[in-house]
């Protein structure tokens, strides 16, 4: 799958290329069908942010109807498992939350998000995810110190003043 990102990235901007483009996402999609963990873990090893060739990707897997169930259940399963980083980003957890605002935008998964099987898993995976954002913690740095107070300062100007007098 790597070597077909590479390619992938390639061919996006060349409008000569769009049809290997396209065999090229077709060919992802019958791997994924065969290998579906180990593409989705290569697929969840990219960096962030996700490049474009990433996110056509995720959109060639959501569009495929073989697909298209076992990847939401996938990401959703990523979100509401994932141990979750105080300090920092989750990797893991940014990649399936993109991975599925991708697969919302398309006229192929519209119907099967709006389907009782994913309306209440979907509401009930967002207000997690917003919980989790919410309560992360600011990194610490070793430089921060800690402003003097204002009075502080006062009191050593006022003993200061009265030593002078």
């Amino acid at each position: 799958l790597d070597i077909n990102l590479i390619e992938l990235k390639k061919f996006i901007n060349d409008d000569k290329k769009k049809n290997v483009l396209k065999q090229q996402l077709i060919s992802i999609c019958i791997l994924t069908r065969e290998h579906f963990d180990d593409i989705l873990e290569i697929l969840h090893r990219q960096s962030l942010p996700l490049d474009q060739g990433t996110i056509l990707v995720f959109k060639a897997l959501a569009a495929d109807p073989k697909l298209q169930k076992k990847v939401i259940d996938y990401e959703l399963t990523v979100i509401n498992t994932s141990p979750i980083n105080d300090t920092g980003i989750t990797k893991n957890v940014c990649i399936a939350t993109k991975a599925l605002q991708t697969m919302f935008t398309l006229q192929e998964t519209k119907e099967l998000i709006k389907s009782d099987e994913y309306y209440y898993q979907f509401l009930s995976t967002l207000i997690t995810r917003l919980g989790t954002a919410i309560c992360k913690k600011a990194k610490k740095s070793t430089s921060d110190k800690p402003a003097p107070t204002p009075t502080k300062g006062k009191k050593k100007d006022a003993k200061k003043k009265k030593k002078d007098d």
